[in-house]
């Protein structure tokens, strides 16, 4: 369980993200989603690797995570900007890489202190209005929004 706060061209906001999985040797392999509280709300899909360095008390690490991106169609920016164009979202692609310390307070039980590179993407596909007749020649437009944030993360792992 991690959770922590989100920072790029917009004011900060914060995530929460859950993660399964199993470790060999000094890898962990896992299976992650979450809530991404950005202007978009997004629940992200995804699969991450982390890499330790060390067996001690307190453990380097790096980890990197790729996936699917799902827009929350009801949060309130999506609402606001695209209440009247008539069209849909689309899903998009998540990523975050970084690197921390574990921290073992117990044999089973580690905090985790983390720092990285945030990005996911998202598009709204929608018919503009033209003010023609001839339906027949609207082409669709896509907008298409790119989000990169750095993030600081605390986490607890068991």
């Amino acid at each position: 369980m991690e959770g922590g706060i989100l920072k790029g061209d917009r004011p900060a906001s914060s995530f929460v993200f859950t993660t399964q999985g199993i470790a060999y040797n000094q890898y962990t392999f896992g299976v992650g989603t979450g809530f991404d509280f950005y202007p978009f709300r997004s629940l992200p899909l995804f699969v991450d690797v982390k890499r330790k360095f060390s067996d001690k008390k307190i453990q380097p690490f790096i980890q990197a995570a790729a996936g699917i991106n799902f827009t929350n169609t009801r949060s309130s920016d999506a609402k606001e900007w695209y209440q009247y164009a008539g069209g849909h979202f689309n899903n998009g692609f998540f990523a975050k890489g970084g690197c921390g310390l574990l921290l073992r307070a117990q044999k089973q039980l580690k905090f985790a202190l983390s720092a990285g590179y945030s990005y996911k993407t998202t598009s709204f596909t929608y018919a503009p209005f033209t003010g023609t007749p001839w339906a027949w020649q609207m082409q669709p437009l896509k907008d298409i929004y790119h989000y990169n944030r750095w993030y600081i993360g605390v986490g607890i792992l068991w």
